[in-house]
This record gives structure tokens, C-alpha cells and sequence, in this order.
């Protein structure tokens, strides 16, 4: 089985005591903890991209460098540099780290994140939805794009949920 390693380096950090107070003192910590994550996650990224690049059908897939792409997650944005391939046989663009990690093509934000927004912008209005997940996050979207993304989800559910419903008319009598 492949892996994909990554070291966390040691933190050290000097905090002067006076006027440190516990709730201080846990929003440093945390702080720094989603520094840590999004920088392992940029390294993992980099990792996979990388033994993608390797692996890959050299002749089916020529490589044509480098693009950047930013991310929205729980701990915060996570910006990577992402191999894109040009497919000779279909003559598109692909970038075999997003089609790993199951990204679709202009995803800017990950399930998990998309899920809090939804969750904090549903328990009070857009904009105090947009300042809690900047508390939690560290960064956040325009309250105006949280509501787009409920509607788009809402949208989505809706149309699924018409299309399983069966037309009485069609079904089989049962005499």
C-alpha cells in the first residue's frame, strides 16, 4: 500500500503573561493549529501531485506545468500547486490530484466546509452565519456566496428529489 508521509515540525512559541487569560490562550493554540494543518495539507497535496506526475501514462498525458488553485476547508484556505495534463486522446485538460481526491473542476471549497457554512448560516441570519465561520475558520466568503450556496444546494436537492418520484400514470396496474 502507498503512503504519503508528512513531518509536523516543532512549535515553540512565546506568549508574554501578562494579560493571558485562558480563553486567550486556547484561540492561540487553535490558531496555530489550522496554520499547521493547512500547511500539511498543502504539503500532502504536493506529495500526491507529484507521485501522480511520475506515474502517470507519459504518452496519453503530456504534462504542461504547473496552476495554482485555492481551496476553502474547515481549518482555513489551502492554496496548492497542481499538475495540468493535456489528455492527447480527448484533447482536454485534466489535473489528476483533484480527479484523485474526487475535486469536480472549479470546486473552491470542500465538502466539509461547505457543510459548516450551510449549518451556521441556517441557525441565524447570512452575515452573522459569515462572522462565526470567519471565528471558527479564520477566513470566510461574502455572506451573498453562502446564500448562493444554500439556494444551489437547495436547487439540487429539489430537482433530485422530483426525479425519483414516479409517475402514477406509468406504473404497471397491479389487476
Amino acid at each position: 500500500m502507498e503512503t504519503i508521509t508528512i513531518r509536523f515540525p516543532e512549535v515553540k512559541l512565546e506568549i508574554p503573561i501578562l494579560g493571558i487569560s485562558f480563553e486567550k490562550l486556547e484561540q492561540l493554540t487553535f490558531d496555530v493549529m489550522r496554520q499547521i494543518g493547512c500547511k500539511a495539507m498543502e504539503d500532502l497535496l504536493k506529495e500526491l501531485d507529484d507521485g501522480l506526475r511520475k506515474k502517470r501514462q507519459k504518452r496519453q498525458l503530456e504534462n504542461k506545468g504547473k496552476v495554482s488553485k485555492t481551496i476553502l476547508t474547515r481549518l482555513g484556505d489551502v492554496k496548492y500547486i497542481r499538475t495540468r495534463y493535456k489528455d492527447k486522446g480527448l484533447g482536454a485538460w485534466r489535473y489528476l490530484a483533484d480527479e484523485a481526491l474526487g475535486l469536480i473542476l472549479d470546486q473552491r471549497i470542500s465538502l466539509s466546509r461547505n457543510k459548516l457554512e450551510a449549518h451556521a448560516v441556517s441557525e441565524t441570519t447570512y452575515r452573522q452565519g459569515q462572522a462565526n465561520i470567519k471565528r471558527i475558520t479564520g477566513s470566510s466568503r461574502s455572506h451573498e456566496a453562502m446564500r448562493q450556496a444554500v439556494i444551489k444546494e437547495a436547487d439540487r436537492k429539489s430537482t433530485r428529489l422530483n426525479s425519483s418520484h414516479t409517475d402514477i400514470s406509468r406504473m404497471p396496474s397491479s389487476a
